[in-house]
């Protein structure tokens, strides 16, 4: 068994619109979200073996306050990440050396809700800002991952958890 948890990057600012997309930082709310998932994940037990990111800015700093609650979880910028559609994620998953069992892909919508829909049993409309979900793989090798191979297991946003 083989599995990925993918996300979606925290809130982002549009404070500065001389950034470039690529450079845009996370805001207040993105902190606190990221956080929140990230304790979540770990109360659940979710631990990824391996992260990888986005090379955004926005996405790496999701991924620094995710590392907090991972402890010695290896991290690894994929440059590809950025903007990815459904069949970068399976192209980079394809190559994750067996020894891993579990990695977390942090990246961007629209590909992060299309994933979401290929796994899933039902139609989700949106992955939210720090959104993750985790599909389980009924594979030994991840060069047999492919998007009849995998379920949804978990879906949990930050709203999910504010009064």
């Amino acid at each position: 068994m083989k599995t990925i948890i993918f996300g979606r990057h925290a809130k982002s600012s549009w404070k500065d619109f001389s950034l470039r997309d690529h450079d845009r930082p996370l805001n207040k709310r993105g902190y606190k979200d990221a956080k929140i998932i990230g304790q979540k994940l770990k109360e659940k037990g979710i631990i990824p073996d391996l992260l990888l990111t986005s090379s955004a800015l926005r996405t790496l700093q999701t991924s620094e306050l995710f590392l907090n609650y991972f402890n010695s979880t290896d991290i690894i910028v994929e440059e590809e990440l950025y903007l990815a559609p459904v069949s970068t994620f399976i192209k980079i998953a394809n190559k994750i050396d067996n020894k891993i069992e579990t990695v977390m892909m942090i990246a961007h919508n629209p590909g992060i809700t299309e994933l979401a829909n290929e796994f899933s049993n039902s139609y989700i409309p949106n992955i939210p800002t720090s959104g993750v979900f985790k599909v389980d793989f009924n594979i030994s090798h991840w060069k047999d991952l492919n998007t009849f191979n995998g379920k949804v297991n978990l879906y949990i946003f930050p709203k999910m958890f504010k009064q």
